[in-house]
């Protein structure tokens, strides 16, 4: 049986598909650009034809060359297209278009013909055991604020054995080791012994005087403590002339996974890589001038996904923010951006 012919008594016959009134057109605020149009067409001609080129992925907009801002229209490319059966033979196509509009202010260039857009982030702050000996205050008091008064652990003397006395002598007022913190001999090859090397907090041992009564290690078995770890998730859009060059974009963010990055490599804002700066914020620690120089926080760039809509390709990575020494550069190679 025949497909049904649209019913004309005027006007066009639909034998191409028409654009009709209420397309749209959006921005998410960040560069990203969509539209939607629908299309009138005959529903013969649409069932032997579709998708065809016009509607096929990577199809340029209807008004990319004239009848509206074509510079922007311009970026825009189909990522999916269907249809809908109307009465009177006739079909209802519905086309939706993805790009980055490259002179949305921030939208940066990644090459010739090559745009991304700014960068979507969402922060989130959690905590990570770290070893105890990592802390800065360890050995020596190097944190300014936060209410830190004393050091964790007093390094041994010789003389001391590894354990040294809780009080020297006894019942004197002197602490030597208030913690009560053990060390032992670091051993190495062929039974050479180097320095010394942290155990443990001891538990509360019998009291050498009357006034040690109300003591109590709250330190003893203590070997890891929470480090604040805030982390970023980043989603952005790579769009370009051609498809092979977008997705030559997408693909070089994914080979940097592992990779060590101040976050310029993912244009995060100033006032989040400000979160590695010791300092910005009241949730940081401020340093003795002795460390100062010694911090380096960047971000290790953990993982990278990339999906594609037509011509155009969404990056989803997640990046860690590093203790205060930065991720260790004889282990995690480091991207310098361009």
């Amino acid at each position: 049986m025949p497909e049904p012919s649209p019913i004309i008594e005027y006007g066009n016959d639909l034998t191409n598909p028409i654009l009709q009134n209420g397309w749209t057109f959006e921005t998410d605020g960040f560069g990203l650009i969509q539209s939607q149009c629908k299309f009138k067409w005959s529903l013969g001609n649409c069932i032997n034809e579709f998708p065809g080129t016009q509607f096929s992925r990577g199809a340029s907009h209807p008004l990319a060359s004239g009848g509206g801002p074509s510079s922007r229209f311009a970026n825009l490319k189909l990522w999916k297209s269907s249809y809908v059966v109307e009465k009177n033979g006739i079909a209802t196509v519905t086309a939706d278009y993805i790009g980055v509009d490259n002179e949305y202010p921030g939208v940066t260039s990644l090459g010739e013909g090559v745009y991304a857009t700014l960068p979507q982030c969402s922060v989130s702050g959690s905590c990570s055991t770290e070893d105890i000996t990592h802390h800065p205050n360890f050995l020596k008091l190097n944190v300014t604020n936060g209410g830190f008064l004393n050091v964790l652990a007093i390094y041994p003397d010789d003389k001391d054995n590894g354990y040294t006395p809780y009080r020297v002598p006894a019942d004197s007022g002197v602490i030597k080791n208030p913690n009560r913190v053990l060390w032992q001999p670091r051993v190495r090859s062929g039974g050479a012994q180097s320095g010394w090397e942290f155990v443990d907090f001891l538990p509360a041992q019998p009291k050498e005087s009357e006034s040690d009564k109300n003591n109590q290690n709250i330190k003893a078995g203590v070997k890891s403590y929470y480090r604040g770890m805030p982390s970023i998730k980043v989603t952005m859009y790579i769009s370009g002339y051609t498809e092979a060059s977008a997705l030559a974009g997408a693909m070089n963010l994914v080979s940097l996974t592992g990779w060590v990055n101040d976050g310029s490599a993912f244009n995060l804002p100033n006032n989040i890589k400000a979160l590695a700066t010791p300092g910005v914020y009241d949730g940081s620690f401020i340093y003795s001038e002795e460390w100062t120089a010694k911090i380096h926080r960047n971000f290790l760039i953990t993982n990278v996904g990339v999906e594609q809509y037509g011509k155009t390709f969404k990056v989803v990575a997640d990046l860690a923010i590093s203790g205060i020494g930065g991720w260790d550069k004889d282990i995690y190679p480091i991207y310098e951006s361009s």
